[in-house]
This record gives structure tokens, C-alpha cells and sequence, in this order.
């Protein structure tokens, strides 16, 4: 809706920063009217202008440095899996703990939503 309202105005351009994989369909629409740069998030489908961090990498710089840090038992408080982000860094983390033979502790469960409040709830049930 409100991409919708940007358009109406007659935007030069939309920067979408909070996009998420089932926005694919969406954005190529969008893109037809107007050009579309994702920012911080990419989607799947492809074709689409995207500037993202390098999230596996700097998932696997943190967890490596835990490892560096002689530390074998790990876990991540993943966060929702439609969002990319999150699934990167998983990625990276994953790679590490495996390629340096440690245990994985991180539970199943990902996050509902990214917020504090959900990261606090994995957490309670992680050390529960």
C-alpha cells in the first residue's frame, strides 16, 4: 500500500529495506512503474537491483572467533527464516561450527519476528 502511495506521487525511484523472500511477485510488479533498488534484504527471483551486506561472512567472522577462542559449544538465536538476512548469517554460522568440528546447541525454533522480545523469548528457552 504504501509503495502504491509513493507511486501515485510520482517517485523517481523506491528503496525497499524491509523486503522479504515472499515479496518476490510483488516487487517485479512494482518494478514495471517505477525502478525498485532492494537495500539490506535481498529476495529470491532474480532480476532484481539489490545492495546487500555480506551476511554468511560476517556470520562466519563471529562464530570463527568464538572457535579462536577455544570455545566448542555454540548456538544462534536464529531469526525468521523468510527474511534473507537471517538466513545468510545462519548459513555462516552453520559452516563454521561444522567445519571446526563443534556442537551446534542452537535450538530449531527461529524467531517469529525480529524483534528484541523474540530474541529474549529463544533465549529463555535455549538455557531453560
Amino acid at each position: 500500500r504504501i509503495c502504491m502511495q509513493f507511486v501515485e506521487r510520482c517517485v523517481d525511484a523506491i528503496v525497499i529495506t524491509a523486503a522479504h523472500n515472499g515479496d518476490a511477485e510483488f516487487i517485479s510488479q512494482l518494478k514495471k512503474l517505477v525502478p525498485v533498488v532492494l537495500a539490506v534484504r535481498s529476495v529470491a527471483g532474480g532480476g532484481h537491483h539489490t545492495v546487500i551486506h555480506d551476511d554468511v561472512r560476517g556470520a562466519r567472522l563471529a562464530t570463527k572467533h568464538l572457535v579462536d577462542l577455544t570455545h566448542t559449544k555454540l548456538a544462534q538465536l536464529p531469526g525468521p527464516d523468510n527474511v534473507s538476512v537471517f538466513s545468510r548469517r545462519s548459513l555462516g554460522f552453520r559452516d563454521v561450527v561444522a567445519e571446526n568440528a563443534c556442537s551446534d546447541m542452537s535450538l530449531p525454533e527461529h524467531a517469529s519476528e525480529p524483534t528484541t522480545g523474540e530474541g529474549k523469548r529463544l533465549a529463555e528457552l535455549l538455557l531453560s
